[in-house]
């Protein structure tokens, strides 16, 4: 477990999460208003509080489904520590020392992710209704095609040959 989260990288984290479920504003207009305040950041600063938003927000409903919350319900604050917390626990970055997570702990002892029972939609983070459209139209191809959903696409890199080569590049 080598991998950790800084307090201010996880607090801007749970700025943009609070900006884009509770006002209502897009995520990617979120973090770049959190950017704009925050211009001493650094690219791998930058880089960490992207990709832990849009990891947190693209698996919203399988976080809440491991705590057994409604996923539309209002937030409080805690609400989303917790929420921080337990996807920290879940991607297996190292537990901070802050007073929040002394706090959470054991609301997240004893969630033992491999053996945790979920849904379908709650597992592969998608609405009960886009489930079964889905699963209606394409019947048990349907969790193959959910489960290549989920992966990262591959990165391609396109050169203007008219300027440069591959060799050059």
């Amino acid at each position: 477990m080598d991998k950790y989260i800084r307090w201010p990288q996880m607090a801007a984290v749970l700025t943009i999460l609070i900006q884009t479920f509770e006002h209502n504003k897009y995520a990617d207009k979120a973090l770049e208003s959190e950017f704009k305040k925050n211009r001493n950041w650094g690219a791998k600063d930058r880089k960490i509080i992207a990709e832990t938003t849009y990891d947190m927000l693209r698996w919203w409903r399988t976080l809440h489904a491991f705590l057994k919350w409604d996923w539309q319900k209002q937030k409080t604050e805690i609400d989303y520590w917790t929420l921080a917390l337990l996807w920290m626990k879940w991607r297996n970055y190292q537990w901070p020392n802050w007073e929040v997570s002394e706090k959470i702990k054991p609301i997240l002892s004893d969630i033992n992710f491999a053996s945790y029972p979920l849904a379908a939609s709650e597992e592969h983070s998608i609405t009960d209704e886009l489930y079964e459209i889905g699963y209606s139209e394409l019947g048990s191809k349907w969790h193959e095609y959910l489960k290549i959903l989920n992966e990262q696409a591959p990165v391609f890199l396109r050169i203007n040959s008219l300027k440069t080569n591959q060799e050059k590049l």
